[in-house]
């Protein structure tokens, strides 16, 4: 698991493997050794750094960082799963990668069908490999047959090894040869195809009869769906602090070996490549352009990119002397603040840190204003007010968001941007900062979420996406 690899992400630095830390079990783990061992990293030419844009909201100038318009070369996979997903989705090349990809989560995850889009990639990246093989066989193959045209038609007899044959024999002699030369001829066994194995709790009967949305499109990519009882699911992948990092003890990896574990929402280490290359862009940008202290502001369910990004940018602030202050904060989308910041400090310890919360991102905590209901959102419950910051956002900002990150971020965030002077925001983490807001995605999962919001009366039927 201590193999080195060139991360090629331009910091010159040689490290663990990405996904060496994620693996605990011995089957599991060798599968991340079979990964961990290829050294030739091939270089990664997406995705390419994301723009960042400038809207006024509340008379404060907010800077959008646009990972929405991310999209990994191959799988398509887009926003916030690019960056997470770079390892599998680029840095692997089809024929190492590994046989068989487990996970686990919720049936319209935007990580579930990153993970669909990226397997079905390295299967057609290993088909359009074998199609050139093809046809690499063939013209080899053609030229030796050729040879049965090339010998001198000046003799009626001519010799292959000391035997005379008749001229009419010796196309089907060098034939013959050729059939008898199998070093000439690359005879290849297919590369298994790349499975993925999705676990979940039992589907609602509606969304078994007629699948739509994430699901229907991870199902479409060859994604191999497995339901749980709601005890079960829990028991398996259930905790105090979400999901584990680790494959349970209990669930034994399809093909031992060559089978990687990927926890819900890439909650591991193996996000760090893509983080870092978020951050670099990040600390760029504001050497370039900034004046004063930056709040990076991160939708957060595991909060791993949230982390992982403010762990990058205190490195590249200790290593670059014009880095100006800048720090993230974590907006909490499922769960509370006590809940996310037990998950980083969690993710924090499993990748060899303190887990002091010291370490950690800013958390933003509820600030209220007129009709604005108390605390945090409910995750995935609609909400008339998450609906009003969706439209506001996109009608007066032109700022498109998805429904379970992008708008519950923003219905938090914007009492804390109030110009209001009867909104107290004193204490707040964005007070005496410039903002940005990364914009994570997950727009590919907005007609199912709408579909939601009208079953619950809260939009009209002319209002869905198809």
């Amino acid at each position: 698991v201590a193999n080195k690899y060139d991360d090629k992400s331009g910091t010159g630095e040689q490290s663990r493997h990405p996904l060496a830390a994620t693996y605990m079990s011995e089957e599991w783990h060798n599968a991340c050794c079979q990964v961990a061992s290829y050294h030739d990293l091939k270089a990664v030419t997406s995705p390419l750094p994301s723009p960042i844009e400038t809207v006024m909201v509340n008379d404060r100038r907010v800077y959008v960082k646009r990972d929405d318009l991310l999209r990994l070369h191959g799988s398509n996979a887009s926003g916030n799963k690019a960056r997470k997903m770079l390892v599998l989705g680029e840095m692997i090349p089809a024929e190492d990668f590994p046989d068989v990809v487990v996970s686990y989560g919720g049936p319209q995850s935007n990580a579930m069908l990153a993970l669909a889009a990226i397997c079905a990639a390295k299967n057609s990246e290993l088909l359009s490999n074998e199609q050139q093989q093809d046809e690499d066989d063939k013209d080899g193959l053609s030229e030796l047959l050729a040879d049965s045209e090339n010998f001198s038609n000046d003799d009626d007899d001519y010799s292959i090894d000391g035997t005379t044959f008749k001229e009419s024999e010796k196309s089907a002699q060098v034939r013959l040869q050729v059939m008898e030369r199998p070093d000439e001829i690359s005879l290849r066994t297919p590369e298994p195809r790349k499975r993925f194995i999705y676990y979940t709790k039992k589907l609602p009967r509606y969304l078994r009869n007629q699948p739509n949305g994430n699901l229907l499109r991870a199902k479409t990519l060859g994604m191999e769906l497995v339901e749980l009882s709601h005890a079960k699911y829990q028991e398996l992948f259930g905790g105090p602090n979400g999901g584990p990092a680790e494959p349970p003890a209990e669930l034994e990896p399809p093909i031992p070996g060559n089978s990687i574990w990927v926890p819900q929402g890439g909650f591991s280490s193996s996000a760090i490549p893509g983080v870092r290359r978020l951050a670099n862009e990040i600390a760029t940008f504001w050497i370039k352009n900034g004046e004063g202290p930056l709040a990076v502001v991160v939708p957060a369910g595991t909060g791993t990119t949230a982390f992982f990004l403010q762990r990058e940018l205190n490195r590249l602030s200790e290593e670059d002397q014009r880095q100006r202050d800048i720090r993230v904060i974590a907006v909490p989308c499922i769960g509370d603040d006590a809940y996310l910041r037990r998950q980083m400090m969690y993710l924090d310890k499993s990748c060899g840190g303190s887990g002091a919360v010291h370490d950690l991102p800013d958390i933003l905590l509820p600030r209220f204003r007129e009709n604005q209901s108390k605390g945090y959102f409910t995750f995935g419950v609609p909400s008339k007010e998450i609906l009003d910051v969706f439209r506001e956002m996109e009608k007066d900002h032109g700022i498109f968001l998805d429904l379970l990150y992008g708008a519950p971020t923003w219905a938090l965030l914007l009492p804390h941007l109030s110009s209001q002077a009867s909104v107290n925001v004193s204490g707040s983490p964005t007070v005496g900062k410039q903002i940005m807001y990364l914009h994570c995605g997950g727009l590919e999962g907005v007609s199912s979420q709408l579909t939601r919001y009208k079953h619950q009366g809260l939009i009209s039927p002319d209002e869905l996406q198809i």
